[in-house]
C-alpha cells in the first residue's frame, strides 16, 4: 500500500512537471511567434493562420495526453481511486508550480 501512495505521489510530479515543460514551450513559441510569421506591413501570412492553429492542437494533445493518459488506463483496469487520485495529484502539483512561478517573476 505505502508502495503504491508513494509511486502515484511520484508520477503525479513527474506528469506535473511534463505538463508545466509542455506549456512552457508553447508560451515561448507563441511568445516567438511573431517575428517568425509576419511578413511586411504586419499581415500575417497564410502559414501563420496554418501553423499556429495546427501547433495548438498538438500541444492541447501532448499536454493532455500526459496527464490523462495513465489515468484513463487505470480507469479502463477499474481502479477509479487511482485514476482520481493521480488526477487531483497532478492538478494539485500544477496549481503549486504556477503558484511558485508567479511568486518568483
Amino acid at each position: 500500500m505505502k508502495k503504491k501512495v508513494y509511486s502515484i505521489l511520484v508520477l503525479s510530479i513527474v506528469q506535473a512537471v511534463g505538463a508545466g515543460l509542455v506549456l512552457w514551450l508553447w508560451s515561448l513559441f507563441i511568445t516567438n511567434a511573431e517575428k517568425w510569421m509576419n511578413v511586411g506591413n504586419n499581415q500575417p501570412s497564410v502559414a501563420s493562420m496554418v501553423v499556429l492553429p495546427s501547433v495548438f492542437i498538438i500541444t492541447a494533445v501532448m499536454s493532455g495526453g500526459a496527464v490523462l493518459g495513465y489515468p484513463l488506463a487505470l480507469v479502463l483496469k477499474g481502479r477509479w481511486y487511482g485514476a482520481i487520485s493521480l488526477v487531483a495529484l497532478t492538478l494539485t502539483w500544477l496549481g503549486l508550480l504556477a503558484a511558485i512561478l508567479i511568486s518568483i517573476y
